[in-house]
């Protein structure tokens, strides 16, 4: 067993990091000199397992056998269906058993991220929490697959010292954890642990290894893609050491001395999982699911692995290239591109918001091109001209007017359709509670169609849903009747002197709303 090779490592004090004499380094924690005794045997095996693994099967085509049948069972006698019909079943069958004894390898440079010892009726084991499975046969080295493996929920659900009580396949098994602990394995080498009684970091300069402060860390995902550990105290016995000074906050992929962690991605993600994240991860597959929280309570946690794990336990239903991930940022984007490869999951489509709806509106609206100009739009020029402004002060106003393409991608900005023609938009800037509604123009002639009320009573929905509480427009003169008649008060006015008009102002006016729950 396992167990059996690391029984007497804790008191194993002459285990050091070099050759004896007086010039030695510092002896290793014991929990350190244990991991790392683990680290030795598990990759000797892996090493062992690699040498006698058997080549790859040959791949056998059942979709065109199936095919094959089906065409044949269209075209047989009533009698010939039921073995036709008694074939494909069989064909079926063993296609869903294809390939489920052939897992890819483990990786050699992080096979592992977590470790527990488990006490069974007065029998103890080792079980290692990876990304993929291995499990050496008679018994003795144990990788288990975090996504599938019955046993990796003692990982997630307890801490060391807890008894469990968890249904296994058919029977119920209690038992106690003995040790549960956290490890970062980068190109082979044991770079960190994280256990209830310490936390001890390698530092790569020197080879040694030091206890950091012990901490407890919480994943979180901000909205423009960066990763976080949220860092708080985590109440744990005396030693009799100084205190390493606390950080209260540390970046995900970073020491707590701000030095960058090169097992900055999967390893300390999974690891990161807590017991209602894992729960929600797990469910079995069912229709749709909104999962629902504050900035940085772990969503996109719980989304990416819930992906995986649906991907692995139903593939022929979830298959990655017919997946779509919708995210707004870019950089968000970026990340879950990242990190998916890393959870076994290649080829899902990974689109912003933008892009997507482009792609869309292409496809359903093939007719509707417009090259993406920062000029202002054609449509706003006419509508301002529509109030009999002349040319020279048109013109002076165009660049107050332009719309950008970073305008239309960073600001709400809706249009209205008459068939395949744009009649009018909008726009709006957010800001905390007074948002302001920056465009809201109507064609000429789909004015006094409602048009211009449709548009009006949309933006301030979108705002009110946003947190705004008022909305303010920096009218034209022309424009304030139907902004009043509307609901709106006035405010104030600025000076907008044009020739021959000295006493021409803009009114100033606001919607007052209540936010929307």
């Amino acid at each position: 067993m396992l167990s059996d090779l690391l029984e007497n490592v804790s008191t194993d004090s002459t285990v050091g990091n070099g050759a004896g004499g007086a010039a030695d380094p510092p002896v290793d924690p014991p929990i350190v000199r244990e991991e790392k005794q683990l680290l030795e045997v598990v990759l000797r095996k892996l090493d062992g397992a690699a040498a006698t693994r058997k080549p790859a099967r040959v791949p056998v085509d059942d979709a065109s056998a199936l095919i094959e049948l089906r065409d044949a069972l269209a075209e047989a006698k009533p009698e010939d269906q039921g073995s036709i019909l008694e074939q494909m079943h069989r064909i079926e069958a063993l296609s869903r058993q294809r390939g489920k004894g052939d897992s890819p390898p483990v990786d050699r440079k992080s096979p592992y991220f977590g470790h527990l010892r488990l006490e069974e009726g007065g029998k103890r084991r080792d079980v290692l929490v990876g990304s993929r499975s291995f499990v050496e046969p008679g018994g003795g080295v144990q990788i288990v697959d975090w996504r599938n493996a019955p046993v990796s929920r003692l990982f997630y659900r307890y801490e060391e010292g807890d008894g469990y009580e968890e249904r296994m396949g058919d029977r119920v098994v209690e038992g106690e954890i003995l040790a549960r602990r956290t490890v970062a394995i980068v190109d082979a080498e044991l770079r960190r642990v994280v256990a209830p009684q310490g936390t001890y970091s390698r530092d790569l300069r020197t080879g040694a290894w030091r206890e950091i402060a012990t901490r407890t860390a919480k994943l979180q995902i901000a909205r423009d893609g960066s990763t976080a550990a949220v860092v708080g105290d985590a109440p744990r016995p005396p030693v009799p050491a100084a205190p390493a000074p606390a950080a209260p906050r540390g970046r995900l992929g970073l020491e707590e001395s701000a030095g960058r962690r090169p097992d900055r991605h999967l390893p300390a993600i999974a690891a990161l999982i807590d017991p209602r994240q894992f729960e929600l991860i797990t469910q079995p597959s069912s229709g749709l699911i909104a999962v629902q929280g504050s900035a940085g309570s772990g969503k996109t946690t719980i989304g990416l692995h819930r992906i995986a794990y649906l991907a692995f336990a139903e593939p022929r239903r979830f298959r990655p290239e017919r997946m779509l991930i919708i995210v707004y940022q870019r950089a968000l984007a970026a990340y879950v591109s990242r990190v998916l490869p890393a959870l076994d999951v290649e080829g899902v489509n990974v689109m912003t918001f933008s892009a997507w709806a482009e792609a869309t509106r292409k496809a359903t609206l093939p007719l509707l091109e417009a090259p993406v100009t920062d000029e202002t739009p054609a449509l706003v020029m006419r509508a301002k001209s529509h109030w009999g402004y002349s040319a020279e002060a048109l013109e002076r106003w165009r660049p107050e007017l332009a719309v950008s393409a970073m305008d239309v991608r960073e600001r709400p900005t809706f249009v209205a359709m008459a068939g395949a023609e744009i009649a009018g938009f909008y726009s709006l800037r957010p800001s905390r509670t007074s948002w302001e509604l920056d465009n809201l123009w109507v064609l000429p002639k789909f004015m006094h169609r409602g048009i211009g009320r449709a548009l009006l009573a949309h933006a301030l929905a979108t705002a009110a849903g946003g947190g705004a509480t008022e909305v303010i427009v920096d009218a034209d003169p022309n424009a304030e009747s139907f902004y009043l008649e509307c609901g709106a008060v006035r405010r104030g006015e600025v000076p907008a002197p044009l020739p021959g008009q000295p006493e021409r102002v803009r009114p100033q006016l606001a919607f007052v709303q209540t936010a929307a729950a």
